[in-house]
């Protein structure tokens, strides 16, 4: 390939085959296969595979000999060859959108940045406005919640976030109706759908309910709003922290948050005082309600169950939803119920 390029007396077309040849074989897709990007520990995350530290003329690349940081020659480097095409009318839009991507796939968004800004400068800010919507992504305000851990009542739940340029966050916890919830699930059962919706059956879809504007229904009027002050990475580096909540009662609870200045973003959190356990003893379901925290059975706890099966039925007639529904107390020691067949 570089033969060829030189002897097409270096033209654009031969530069950027040669640029994009010289990424596949060298940048840091080639690590894609060992997955070593997802869920990485921060300590895993130092020395050779601290991406943001590369140099231009640096590479880390999966090689026959392993994971290896290695310096190229500018004649085969990708980031050199795409740098020097950034004025040419025909390769230069091409050449800046690969080069940010490069940047960005190196965690060196103000790189990015850098090079997205002379780009839009030079040639627009692209299809459908894609340069200047990555270049809010890349300088804007934005966080995100990670999924939280079900903590037993009494304890106050600690909700990961991820954040980027943020100095400030307001929130928001409101406690869902589970009940509600509870209710809307038996009766759209007992309504004998046609086609059973699996989101409208499990409850602990509610999150996504909430996000499709069925919030008005099931919450309750907020029981706490707090702000919290962010230090953010600098060069749009971003930031793992967690925001703990300021409540520890049994529920589901809404949390909302509003980036200060950025974009707003929801999630769930459990707090429990009890679960209910199940274990099949001799061919029969034993169902018991224990303490959350301490594992210990709760004496006469009432316990309603609800069932249902999809009935085939002959064509054209639709399937047909059974249900069954009955109470229970259930004593300590745990009593055996029937299995339901």
């Amino acid at each position: 390939m570089a033969e060829r390029s030189r002897l097409s007396q270096n033209s654009a077309p031969e530069i950027y085959q040669l640029a994009q040849f010289s990424q596949s074989q060298f940048g840091e897709g080639t690590l894609s296969s060992y997955g070593w990007r997802r869920n990485r520990e921060p300590e895993a995350a130092k020395g050779i595979l601290q991406l943001d530290t590369l140099a231009e003329d640096e590479c880390l690349a999966k090689t026959s000999d392993g994971i290896r940081r290695f310096r190229l020659p500018a004649g085969h480097h990708f980031i050199a060859l795409y740098r020097s095409l950034l004025d040419d009318k025909s390769y230069g839009p091409l050449a800046g959108d690969a080069l940010v991507e490069v940047f960005l796939g190196r965690d060196q968004r103000d790189k990015a940045r850098e090079v997205l800004e002379k780009t839009i400068a030079k040639y627009g800010d692209g299809t459908d406005d894609a340069r200047k919507k990555l270049l809010k992504q890349i300088i804007g305000n934005w966080g995100r919640f990670g999924a939280a851990e079900t903590v037993p009542a009494g304890q106050r739940p600690s909700l990961p976030l991820a954040f980027r340029n943020a100095t400030n966050i307001k929130l928001t916890a409101t406690l869902v109706n589970m009940d509600a919830v509870l209710r809307d699930v038996i009766t759209y059962l007992e309504s004998n759908p046609k086609e059973i919706d699996s989101s409208k059956i499990s409850p602990q879809e509610i999150a996504q309910r909430l996000i499709d504007r069925q919030a008005q229904k099931y919450i309750r009027d907020p029981a706490a709003t707090w702000q919290v002050k962010l230090s953010p990475n600098d060069k749009h580096r971003d930031t793992e922290t967690n925001v703990e909540l300021p409540l520890n009662q049994a529920g589901a609870w809404w949390i909302s948050a509003e980036i200060e200045g950025g974009n707003s973003f929801k999630t769930l959190a459990w707090i429990v005082d009890s679960v209910l356990l199940q274990k099949d003893v001799n061919g029969r379901m034993q169902w018991w309600v224990a303490d959350a925290k301490m594992g210990a059975p709760i004496a006469g706890a009432q316990v309603e169950l609800f069932g249902y099966r999809s009935v085939e039925i002959e064509n054209p007639l639709p399937k047909n939803a059974a249900t069954m529904s009955f109470p229970n107390a259930s004593p300590a020691p745990p009593m055996p119920m029937e299995k339901y067949r």
